[in-house]
């Protein structure tokens, strides 16, 4: 009778993880459907293993446009970086837009690509390089970006109403992306979303759910992302 139990089980989530990868699928051939409203002109984009997914992309273009962010702030630049910045394009988005990444090579790779669609304007890509940290980090981390610099590109911004996390790459350190948060938490504003990408990983489960403790406030789970999000006026996620 256990055995035969046991078999059952095997046989049930084997089909609910077909069932999940066969929704995560579906989410990406809607969120490719969405962006293949947006017309690039000049460039192609390549979409990899490393990219924010079609889907999530789509949520952080609605999030801007419906919750009226006005002052974003991105680790790891990418493609999702290039769509945001035509989004403001096409809207005329009286939006504040920072990028920041440590790879040089690929920032310039950005940077042409940029200029290419005449997006140049409408985001800031900032290199901010990877430094050893004592403070704002957890357990074994002890790498993060420049955090003087971060915080005064956060100044600058004066308030942050969104905060997109891709980066920096986890090969750098263990739990290298936590540090976001609690060096920007006295930036945020009233309204914002956290968003961090990759949280079908364990360790950026394990982040988030710092993060939560430290917002004090409960996210949401999406796939392979997850958002803390105050006061937003409509749901965003396809």
């Amino acid at each position: 009778m256990i055995n035969k139990f046991k078999r059952k089980f095997k046989e049930i989530s084997k089909i609910l993880r077909v069932t999940e990868k066969g929704n995560l699928e579906l989410r990406k051939i809607q969120g490719y459907n969405v962006l293949s409203n947006f017309k690039f002109n000049n460039i192609y984009l390549p979409f990899n293993s490393f990219s924010l997914n079609p889907d999530t992309i789509v949520d952080i273009l609605n999030d801007i446009l419906l919750n009226e962010r006005k002052s974003i702030i991105e680790f790891g630049s990418g493609i999702g970086t290039i769509y945001i910045a035509k989004l403001i394009k096409m809207y005329d988005l009286d939006v504040k837009f920072v990028s920041i990444d440590s790879d040089e090579v690929w920032i310039a790779t950005l940077t042409k690509m940029l200029e290419k669609e005449n997006l140049s304007d409408y985001v800031k890509l900032i290199k901010v390089k990877i430094v050893e940290i004592q403070e704002y980090n957890y357990k074994a981390q002890n790498k993060w970006h420049d955090i003087a610099t971060v915080k005064k590109i956060a100044k600058d911004l004066n308030t942050i109403d969104m905060v997109i996390v891709d980066g920096p790459y986890g090969q750098i350190c263990d739990f290298a992306r936590y540090s976001a948060i609690p060096v920007l938490k006295d930036f945020l504003a009233e309204k914002f979303c956290v968003l961090l990408d990759d949280t079908n990983r364990k360790v950026e489960q394990e982040i988030f759910n710092e993060w939560e403790q430290i917002l004090n406030r409960k996210g949401t789970f999406h796939h392979t992302y997850s958002k803390i999000i105050k006061q937003s006026k409509f749901v965003t996620e396809l």
